[in-house]
């Protein structure tokens, strides 16, 4: 009998065990939250990202007759750096679909210069012009950094409000961990100012009305969020999607992906 009884507690200790492993997140409280969120900060100041491969993908839905004003419906960059430099960029926007192939060479003055092969193409000489919007996202590294600072330093200031009494501008909050730098964080409001964050999707300004981070060893790894714009008052090529404090607008959403491989701990 008490064979049998200890045989089902350690058939349930296991069970219980393996249910907590499943299920590692906890709820934290703002002041813990804010505490992770200032050391991932301080991480991100210290040094840029080390690493050999990155990926950044992101994707925007908006109804059919504003995706004109859109900078793109899809986006993904693949940057490597194990072997010199290379950088490639698919930009799916209303009106085509295109791929370009990034190469970088440096000046005996240390100056980087680039070219852009479109489609396939011969490689030319970087427009500052015609090439701006993709210029953004020539040195992934950099441009993920940003992600990472801008957004968390957004999203503090908006716990911060909360945390010092002083104002609140969230409708709702969630904050989950599960330790070694990870973060669930979802905020929601009206009229949320991320203006610093989406500085490439100039239809996102202070019109979030919910976002949401995933952080893994200190680093965001994803991000989602809903925001709200004006309806253009035609829907020709040239209309605008401007952003709007209302609630009644179009909401629209945005989805980021970011990915940090071969990551260099030494270096």
């Amino acid at each position: 009998m008490k064979k049998n009884l200890r045989r089902s507690l350690l058939v349930f200790s296991l069970i219980f065990l393996c249910a907590c492993a499943k299920n590692t997140m906890k709820a934290i409280t703002i002041d813990q939250g804010t505490s992770l969120i200032d050391t991932c900060l301080e991480r991100d100041r210290a040094s840029s990202l080390v690493g050999q491969a990155f990926t950044f993908k992101s994707a925007i839905s908006a109804p059919e007759a504003l995706q004109a004003g859109l900078p793109y419906t899809s986006l993904e960059v693949d940057y490597l750096s194990t072997i010199g430099y290379s950088t490639r960029i698919t930009r799916v926007t209303a009106k085509s679909n295109d791929t370009y192939a990034i190469t970088k060479s440096t000046g005996t003055d240390g100056k980087a210069f680039y070219q852009v092969a479109a489609n396939g193409g011969s490689p030319k000489d970087y427009d500052p012009v015609s090439d701006a919007y993709l210029y953004n996202f020539f040195e992934l590294p950099s441009y993920l950094l940003n992600e990472n600072i801008y957004g968390l330093q957004s999203a503090r200031a908006l716990l911060s409000l909360i945390q010092n009494k002083n104002e609140n501008k969230l409708t709702s909050y969630n904050l989950f961990s599960s330790g070694g730098g990870s973060l669930d964080m979802a905020l929601r409001g009206n009229g949320l100012d991320f203006t610093s964050l989406f500085t490439e999707t100039p239809q996102i300004n202070s019109n979030v009305t919910s976002i949401h981070f995933v952080l893994d060893n200190y680093l965001l790894t994803s991000l989602s969020a809903a925001y709200v714009v004006d309806s253009p008052l035609s829907s020709s090529a040239n209309s605008q999607i401007r952003p709007t404090s209302s609630s009644a607008g179009v909401e629209c959403s945005i989805t980021m992906d970011l990915s940090y491989r071969s990551i260099n701990e030494a270096a």
